[in-house]
């Protein structure tokens, strides 16, 4: 009862709603009103998360729903003007690819579109090489500088940061991990 963010996801991989007539009519006049499926997908999820929200808030105001914007639903929604005040979004980002001034500006577009339809904005954060080498699964990967000037940029917009601390591990009888060094 005192947890302050309920998470109402969906799971990783996600890419496509729920197959009844109402949701798949739902996503396909999505897509045809903004021509993308994948602002399609983030209408749907985000239009769901809402819906909670909206419910929770009359009764538990000081209740967040958290979703996080990730994979097929990154993008704010078009369809809503502004989320419920207690919908908290985490995006998710890699400070580790800064570098890539492309990939910078594609989350700070991002970014500015959450600025303007949510209240409740928070980063998730990697600090763990997440890639898929398994060699390099889980080692602390930290950008003094880039971390820096990012949390400046956030300043009276983020509320917080969620940093993933965990990654899985392939098992033990993984075949990429049989040639290991010593």
């Amino acid at each position: 009862p005192q947890q302050l963010i309920y998470p109402v996801m969906p799971n990783d991989g996600y890419r496509t709603s729920c197959e009844c007539e109402r949701c798949a009519a739902f996503v396909q006049a999505q897509e045809e009103r903004s021509g993308s499926r994948p602002q399609a997908i983030s209408n749907y999820v985000w239009n769901f998360v809402n819906q909670i929200a909206l419910e929770v808030y009359k009764t538990h105001p000081d209740r967040l729903i958290g979703c996080c914007a990730y994979s097929q639903y990154i993008n704010p929604p078009d369809n809503l003007e502004k989320l419920s005040p207690n919908v908290a979004v985490m995006v998710c980002k890699t400070r580790r690819n800064y570098w890539d001034q492309e990939y910078q500006a594609k989350i700070n577009q991002f970014l500015d579109g959450w600025r303007t339809k949510a209240r409740q904005l928070y980063i998730w954060e990697y600090y763990l090489w997440v890639g898929y080498e398994p060699i390099l699964k889980g080692l602390p990967v930290f950008f003094p500088y880039i971390l820096a000037e990012d949390i400046r940029s956030l300043k009276g917009s983020s509320r917080g940061e969620f940093i993933e601390s965990g990654t899985w591990r392939p098992r033990s009888d993984d075949p990429r991990l049989l040639n290991l060094p010593g």
